[in-house]
């Protein structure tokens, strides 16, 4: 169970982005009854709205590329969380940071979590996938590239 870093959404491949829509419901499932995880326990760090707009994120690129979410599973993953009508928006900067808007307060996404450690930590997770095959090197070269241009590599 691994919420990737934000940034690395539109570089995964189709396999781990449908992946990441299962971990979001299943996250926000495990929010609504504080059951715990290791690699996810940040969250509660957290204001849910946090793992709402992250699962926005993740259903607009899974939009992008053509793939659909049933009105229900986002339904459930609103109502987990509580938060069905609350009023709240996000934008992303020049440098893909996503800041969060809710009752005029602004606060970037993870903050404290989804950093550039963060970002590193996932960049050889997936590189791992790679050695193992679980990851095509095609696939790896967009995130290798993403890296380089940043220069976290």
């Amino acid at each position: 169970m691994r919420l990737w870093h934000y940034k690395l959404l539109p570089l995964l491949n189709d396999k781990l982005l449908i992946s990441q829509w299962r971990e979001c419901c299943a996250v926000s499932s495990m929010y609504s009854i504080n059951k715990k995880f290791f690699l996810v326990n940040r969250i509660y760090d957290y204001p849910p709205i946090h793992i709402k707009v992250y699962s926005d994120l993740v259903a607009q690129e899974m939009k992008n590329r053509g793939f659909k979410i049933s009105q229900s599973s986002y339904d459930k993953l609103c109502k987990n969380l509580c938060l069905e009508d609350k009023d709240y928006s996000y934008e992303k900067d020049s440098e893909g940071n996503v800041y969060i808007n809710q009752n005029n307060i602004n606060s970037q996404l993870f903050y404290n979590w989804h950093t550039n450690r963060y970002l590193l930590q996932n960049y050889y997770n997936i590189q791992e996938k790679v050695d193992c095959g679980l990851f095509s090197k095609d696939d790896f070269k967009k995130i290798n590239t993403y890296m380089e241009e940043i220069k976290l590599r």
